[in-house]
């Protein structure tokens, strides 16, 4: 991306993109570390069944996802969501795996976007993080200022950077 003999422009971009980057894995770190109070709590599983019953949702097929398997399964749904927020959040940070790192991301919000589908705010923001995802998975946004340049120069063929 952003070699040192770059010109400035593509530097400065390159640099911007990783400050984008880590203030977005900060993002993903603070909502999973925010979410380490619902361990041992339906607080969870109660936020599954209001999504799961809301009658403006449109994606009926997905609430019944949340009703029958998600709400059931609160307790391993809850550690998942706080694993894999604050995992794609060191990730980010980090610039390490971050392709996967944005992957995994973009499952993620795409959840969360059908979950919260009539909460206009909530469809905004899911849908903002994807783009994000996005951007980070396509462009190998960990090259920059990251980890993952050091593995893409030593394992050049793998694609999780």
């Amino acid at each position: 991306m952003a070699a040192p003999g770059a010109p400035f422009s593509q530097r400065a971009l390159g640099n911007c993109l990783a400050l984008f980057r880590v203030f977005i894995g900060i993002k993903f770190l603070t909502l999973g570390y925010s979410k380490l109070g619902m361990l041992h709590s339906h607080m969870m599983a109660t936020m599954l069944t209001q999504w799961g019953t809301d009658p403006k949702n449109p994606f009926h097929s997905y609430q019944q996802f949340l009703l029958h398997t998600a709400v059931p399964n609160s307790d391993i749904f809850t550690i998942l969501v706080i694993t894999g927020e604050m995992t794609v959040g060191f990730a980010l940070i980090l610039g390490l795996a971050t392709r996967f790192a944005a992957l995994v991301g973009f499952v993620m919000n795409a959840n969360y976007l059908l979950a919260t589908a009539s909460i206009g705010s909530a469809w905004l923001v899911n849908q903002t993080f994807m783009a994000i995802e996005l951007l980070f998975f396509f462009t190998a946004a960990g090259r920059i200022l990251g980890f993952d340049a050091i593995l893409a120069r030593r394992f050049p063929h793998f694609p999780a950077w």
